[in-house]
């Protein structure tokens, strides 16, 4: 006999993005960068020589269990071996921040061995939607694609007033928030606000679940394919 009793409900899937300013629980995931630092194989070298930390984060539970998206966090000035630039100092120090944050949000020491000790951190965070969607062509009908993904706005502290909150919930959604970001009229080809909640509007520029299944079956590795965030960002946002 097979027995499927114990097997979890099916549940309906939210693509997101998560609406701006929503807490949610965030699982992080080291990805393995393209250009390694090659005395660390976590750290990812762009091409002005920025060091950065590529994560994915995947929220952990809740009405958007399962949105994922990517993000670089710079690390900090001590980190890094070339010159910078002013505004690449102010990414220095809000990635240190941030690292500093997810550390103490997830009650690990502030001293660690390595980077390793990040792999798999579950931790509070406000979200935001990114103010430019990403862009990706289509491979079989060459059009160009756009989608809204989220990014950490902050990280929640064991001191900020959404802890408690957050942890007897598990979420705090901010449904009026806005679900495109602020220069969408900038791109009138991607989904706006009147159509953001549709299920075209995916969290990620990799493939929706239906695509991700065929590139299965046609051998396709869709983790494979992650692009720039976007052309502004390329020199400093490394792709993995």
């Amino acid at each position: 006999m097979l027995d499927f009793s114990g097997e979890q409900e099916q549940k309906n899937f939210n693509y997101g993005p998560v609406p701006d300013d929503s807490c949610v629980f965030l699982k992080l995931l080291l990805m393995e960068p393209k250009r390694k630092d090659p005395k660390d194989k976590n750290i990812a070298i762009a091409e002005s020589g920025l060091k950065q930390l590529p994560c994915m984060f995947t929220v952990e539970k809740g009405e958007y269990e399962g949105v994922w998206f990517y993000q670089n966090i710079s690390l900090p000035v001590g980190m890094q071996t070339v010159g910078l630039t002013a505004g690449q100092v102010k990414n220095c120090n809000i990635g240190g921040a941030t690292i500093k944050a997810i550390l103490t949000s997830s009650r690990k020491p502030l001293q660690v061995q390595n980077f390793e000790v990040f792999a798999g951190l579950v931790f509070p965070a406000k979200l935001k939607v990114r103010d430019t969607p990403t862009q990706k062509v289509d491979k079989i009908d060459h059009s160009t694609k756009y989608y809204w993904n989220n990014e950490i706005k902050r990280v929640i502290l064991p001191t900020d007033p959404e802890w408690a909150e957050l942890h007897q919930k598990g979420e705090i959604i901010n449904y009026g928030g806005a679900t495109v970001g602020k220069k969408a009229k900038d791109f009138p080809d991607a989904p706006q606000a009147e159509d953001s909640q549709t299920g075209y509007t995916y969290n990620t520029q990799e493939p929706t679940v239906h695509e991700a299944m065929e590139q299965q079956l046609l051998g396709n590795n869709p983790q494979q394919q992650q692009q720039p965030q976007n052309a502004a960002q390329k020199h400093d946002d490394v792709p993995f």
